[in-house]
């Protein structure tokens, strides 16, 4: 009841991650496909909470009454989470409140039973200077949202019609965070420390997404096609000579030397004739030959010998 498992009941968390799994693959998959499958299933939430977002963004959702904290609800809140905090609000019609002290509230229901509630009654103390609110069901420990039980206290007579939702009961894991605004990037090497196979990449998609881009323009006419083959040789004639110059370049900066060694105490075939270099020695392999390897007992061949004692086993 204290603990956290929002909208989950005892068995339902491992239950309800098996049925998803059961519609997507079966004990006969191999590995290989088995991440496949798996790969849409997470496409599938993906897509999901796209939607999600989505709607939140360029939808209004259908208003059940006019009430306050419901516009606050639908500021803060996701669309799956607000459709639940209206079914919360629509569900507290269906109690009444007595208040039985100063701090202590008696919420019964009205007629029958409430949908997920049942026909209990339940006791709920209030603390209305510090908006705090305990009850019997604790269902904000169990699901973190405003329950039925705690808005029919907040909207009624005895507390003062509150009309928004205290900070302390909207949990961030709920609301609509907004991703906070990049500041420009100006070239590849601001974006942040990279290693050089990563810079590399970028640049050659960034230049891939232009080129395709030129070429696409160039392409509409004559005219263009022929400038850009022009500019393009040109550009081709201009990153040979680069890279032949820094070929030119790194052949004329002197070897790196060993700090704790000097290059001239490295002997080599130039400076030494007399130092010969012979290839390594050859050692026997371990193990069994391959020609002598043993063999099974559906290969091996019946002697003669067993063959006879076999025959005289018999009586033949």
């Amino acid at each position: 009841m204290h603990c956290f498992f929002p909208f989950l009941q005892t068995t339902a968390r491992s239950e309800g991650f098996n049925a998803v799994l059961k519609r997507y693959v079966n004990p006969q998959n191999s590995i290989y496909n088995f991440f496949l499958q798996y790969k849409k299933i997470q496409e599938k939430i993906t897509v999901a909470t796209d939607q999600n977002e989505f709607e939140a963004e360029e939808t209004i959702p259908s208003m059940w009454a006019n009430y306050p904290m419901k516009t606050k609800a639908l500021e803060v809140y996701t669309r799956p989470i607000f459709n639940r905090f209206q079914k919360e609000l629509i569900a507290s019609t269906s109690y009444k409140l007595t208040r039985t002290s100063e701090n202590m509230y008696l919420v019964e229901p009205n007629g029958g039973p409430v949908r997920n509630y049942g026909s209990r009654t339940f006791i709920l103390a209030a603390n209305v200077l510090d908006r705090i609110y305990n009850c019997e069901c604790c269902k904000f420990e169990r699901d973190g949202i405003l329950w039925c039980h705690v808005l029919k206290v907040m909207a009624s007579d005895f507390v003062g019609q509150v009309s928004d939702i205290p900070e302390h009961y909207i949990l961030p894991r709920w609301t609509m965070v907004k991703e906070p605004e990049l500041p420009p990037v100006t070239s590849i090497g601001e974006q942040m420390q990279l290693p050089p196979e990563s810079l590399k990449l970028i640049s050659y998609t960034n230049l891939c997404t232009k080129f395709t881009q030129i070429a696409k323009d160039a392409s509409s006419n004559e005219k263009a096609y022929r400038m850009a083959l022009q500019r393009m040789s040109s550009m081709t004639d201009d990153l040979a000579a680069m890279k032949q110059s820094r070929k030119k370049q790194k052949k004329a900066q002197p070897a790196p030397a060993d700090p704790a060694r000097g290059v001239s105490d490295i002997p080599s075939a130039s400076t030494n004739p007399t130092l010969q270099i012979n290839d390594p020695p050859i050692i026997q392999k371990q193990g069994r030959p391959v020609s002598t390897r043993r063999k099974p007992g559906v290969h091996a061949k019946a002697s003669k010998t067993s063959v006879r004692k076999g025959l005289a086993s018999t009586g033949k």
